[in-house]
């Protein structure tokens, strides 16, 4: 038989951790870029929300006090508001990026998640809106000229 030999101990290096990213700073003149565009949005989220709420205002008028139907106003006043107040918000963390250090990348980030938000709003009521006009248009070719009114 031959001599067992001690076994070898375990020598393996460390795992050296993961380098920590830095956090990214913007300079002066993408600093002031990025500033310029949060001001724009917050100034026209702000105007978008208050368009939205005197279509809410004129929807309600319409609703109560002359009987008719102003649900088209309200929709596109929670419509404007929604978009608006996103707008506001966006623009709010384009101009955090620029007043605060060690976090531009958050803050980058978080506007374009309100981005999103808006856009996909947006794409959600084109899709909408082109499923009712094929509806319409199926129900006018099978229809006929029978839905038509009667000439004057």
């Amino acid at each position: 038989m031959e001599p067992l030999e001690p076994a070898a101990p375990d020598v393996t290096p460390p795992q050296a951790s993961p380098p920590v990213p830095t956090p990214y700073e913007f300079d002066a003149e993408q600093s002031k870029l990025i500033a310029g565009l949060g001001e724009l949005m917050r100034d026209v989220g702000a105007f978008v929300v208050l368009i939205g709420v005197l279509h809410g205002v004129v929807g309600g008028l319409l609703t109560v006090a002359q009987r008719r139907s102003g649900l088209v106003f309200l929709v596109q006043a929670v419509v404007a508001i929604l978009i608006g107040l996103w707008t506001r918000s966006a623009g709010e963390h384009f101009q955090r990026i620029t007043t605060t250090a060690g976090a531009d990348m958050q803050h980058l980030m978080n506007a374009l998640a309100e981005l999103r938000r808006i856009y996909s709003l947006q794409r959600t009521l084109i899709l909408v809106a082109l499923i009712l006009v094929g509806i319409l248009l199926i129900f006018a070719l099978v229809a006929g000229p029978s839905w038509r009114p009667p000439p004057p």
